[in-house]
């Protein structure tokens, strides 16, 4: 088979949309249980690259009780998400109250990598304020929506080789240190 199919059928492999198993748990010790399903797909704009499916889940029952409890204690809500038979998992958490306070609207910000896996989670409504620990109305719901982390450089340190070799004619110039100079 020639090089470039074989470029092109690993091209395409990478950019093909993926699902990735989403959980959560109501507390820091909780169990995680199974809450929906990210798909990423790497061709997509930006603003279209990932969708939860179911989007929303009704805070109504043991879901109900369970939050309104996490938000009582001032516990954390935390989910996590992993690419479907992968190992490692990306996890974030945000304190209930906060997740209340922003009308249970989960605003996700979820790093890819070189791949297009994802590698990290965080909360982008998190707060630093007080907030009302009330219950769960009937028709409350988390909602989520989730958006790809942009590129960010840390730091940029600009690299120069050392000179292997003088140019011709400098060698009996240069200082026996080989011309470093602080």
């Amino acid at each position: 088979m020639p090089n470039a199919l074989y470029l092109l059928l690993a091209a395409t492999a990478a950019a093909a949309p993926y699902k990735c198993d989403v959980e959560h748990a109501f507390g820091a010790t909780a169990t995680y249980a199974r809450r929906a399903t990210l798909t990423v797909d790497p061709d997509r704009a930006n603003h279209n690259k990932l969708k939860f499916a179911p989007d929303s889940l009704p805070l109504v029952g043991a879901n109900a009780t369970a939050f309104a409890d996490l938000a009582k204690a001032d516990g954390v809500y935390r989910i996590r998400v992993r690419r479907e038979g992968a190992r490692a998992w990306a996890s974030a958490s945000i304190r209930a109250c906060d997740l209340a306070a922003s009308n249970y609207e989960e605003d996700l910000s979820v790093a890819l990598d070189a791949r297009g896996d994802v590698v990290a989670l965080a909360y982008r409504n998190a707060r630093l304020e007080g907030c009302d620990a009330g219950a769960p109305g009937e028709d409350a719901a988390l909602t989520s929506s989730a958006s790809p982390a942009l590129d960010a450089v840390a730091q940029v340190i600009p690299v120069q080789a050392k000179v292997a070799r003088p140019p011709s004619g400098f060698g009996s110039v240069l200082p026996r240190d080989g011309g470093a100079r602080p």
